[in-house]
């Protein structure tokens, strides 16, 4: 039974007791004129955290022993991308702007296991999974975070691709350990904020590339929410996060439209942000030949078209070079967004991760995209 039922049957039951001993009873002021929740003043961040190299030419090699190199290499890459370092420049941008409630992507946990057998599967069914843990990007990140003193909780965990392969480490084609990759979306709230329901899911289309080396590799991604209010009498309103298709803009704009028409998960009575990496960038019309075929700013169009309104910075956010010790960033797309449903209103936006001052020890930018800080009213007429 909800409190407010109960209230209501005492203040019932008070009443029929007073009439009937020929008193005149009046409902609890606090009954009778409930203090209305108020707008709610809310600080967001996106920020995709970078799996810390590109999987391209894994995927692309054409030979198995290339295949094999190409994962090492990557494998090495990671580790030269150091997340330990990465994670206190993150830090220090989440201590520098405080915000209420963040959204992670490419939140990656790397793996390895000394058994060279890949991953399990239907054709590899005695495979065992990599589970030797690396590096753990939410482990280390909550615990730099927690080190600070800051308060901050893991709100809902989604885990989005998990691959893993064979890795040749020496360059001579023979692999010498299993590297696995999983990826997840994180929402991350600050102590005082009430959380009152979470979810998340995977996309039940993403894309899947044919390799030589591997066979068909299917990346999937995905969105989590949590329903928040950011102090006890703030309107309540529902914080989705969300990484959608990086390389095929068709594959893309199926997930907004699953999210934003399939999934019923934009489409409740209170206000909605929206916030990741939709790897859309509204300024950008050009085709992505796919196939199939797609527009590059459809994906974001699709979500505007369920009635969001961008709410967050209008400059280019992504993306740095691999190595992300760019001496000056050249950031040519805007891909990471804040957007608003309902009575959501932006006070003000800037773009993070581009200060100069915080760079790691040997040049490391905190990850190979810009971040979006959003202040924001929520619930607001």
């Amino acid at each position: 039974m909800s409190t407010s039922s109960k209230r209501t049957r005492a203040t019932v039951r008070a009443t029929v007791i007073a009439v009937a001993i020929g008193a005149v009873a009046f409902p609890a002021a606090a009954d009778a004129n409930p203090r209305p929740n108020r707008p709610a003043k809310a600080d967001v961040m996106t920020r995709n955290l970078y799996l810390g190299a590109d999987l391209g030419p894994a995927i692309a090699a054409p030979t198995v022993p290339e295949a094999f190199t190409a994962v090492g290499d990557i494998y090495k890459k990671m580790q030269d991308k150091n997340f330990n370092a990465r994670a206190k420049l993150l830090v220090n941008e989440i201590e520098a702007t405080d915000p209420e409630l963040i959204g992670l992507q490419e939140v990656s946990h790397w793996l390895r296991d000394d058994t060279v057998d890949g991953a399990p599967s239907e054709s590899n069914p005695n495979a065992v999974s990599a589970t030797e843990t690396v590096y753990d990007y939410l482990d280390l990140l909550t615990d730099e975070i927690a080190r600070r003193g800051l308060k901050y909780e893991v709100a809902v965990v989604q885990q989005e691709a998990d691959l893993e392969f064979p890795a040749d480490t020496s360059g001579d084609g023979t692999p010498d350990f299993d590297a696995r990759l999983i990826m997840r979306d994180v929402i991350l709230v600050e102590k005082g904020v009430e959380v009152k329901e979470t979810g998340g899911a995977n996309y039940p289309i993403n894309a899947t590339v044919n390799t030589a080396a591997f066979g068909p590799v299917t990346v999937k991604r995905g969105f989590t929410y949590a329903d928040v209010k950011v102090r006890p009498r703030a309107k309540k309103f529902r914080f989705i996060n969300t990484h959608l298709e990086s390389f095929n803009a068709a594959v893309r704009n199926f997930q907004a439209g699953n999210l934003t028409l399939a999934t019923g998960v934009t489409d409740v009575a209170y206000p909605v942000v929206l916030v990741g990496d939709l790897n859309s960038d509204p300024d950008d019309p050009s085709t992505d030949p796919g196939p199939p075929s797609g527009e590059n700013n459809d994906a974001y169009e699709t979500i505007i078209g369920d009635g969001f309104v961008d709410k967050g910075v209008g400059v280019n956010t992504c993306c740095f070079g691999e190595d992300i010790r760019d001496a000056t960033p050249n950031v040519t797309s805007r891909i990471d967004h804040v957007l608003g449903k309902g009575p959501v209103e932006e006070l003000s936006s800037f773009l993070i991760g581009t200060d100069q001052a915080n760079r790691s020890g040997t040049g490391l930018w905190p990850t190979d995209h810009g971040g979006v800080v959003a202040k924001l009213r929520v619930g607001a007429p």
